[in-house]
């Protein structure tokens, strides 16, 4: 592309380039030292560069990873049936049941209703006793 068919914001943003290229330093840094917004700069160099004015960018070190992707777990999703089934987590309680007169049992897996009933009821005692 010939240097008048761009516009003043097109020069300005390839001589920028340039020039932060001669000097050593990242686009970023040589617009806030010469107080040029950079956010036009890279607007400008990105149209050139679409249009084929300029060639693409190159980066003389790997981009960093986001740190926005390592606020993010994976997550699987499962049936019902599968997680019953599942086993569970050595030492790791999947039902806890606190009893009001102290008694605390930790179950490393769900438990059979009639067991469930068979040990509450016969927890209650009479108040007497």
């Amino acid at each position: 592309m010939a240097e008048r068919a761009m516009t003043m914001k097109q020069r300005t943003a390839v001589v920028a380039l340039e020039a932060a290229r001669a000097a050593g330093v990242s686009l970023v840094e040589y617009a806030q030292a010469n107080g040029l917004a950079v956010r036009e700069l890279y607007d400008a160099i990105a149209a050139l560069r679409r249009r084929g004015a300029l060639p693409p960018a190159t980066s003389s070190r790997p981009r960093e990873r986001s740190r926005v992707q390592d606020r993010f777990l994976p997550v699987r999703i499962v049936s019902a049936t599968t997680l019953a089934t599942a086993a569970p987590v050595r030492g790791a309680a999947v039902c806890r049941l606190l009893h009001p007169g102290g008694m605390v049992l930790d179950c490393a897996q769900w438990p059979p209703v009639e067991w469930l009933s068979a040990v509450w009821s016969a927890g209650r005692g009479d108040a007497a006793t």
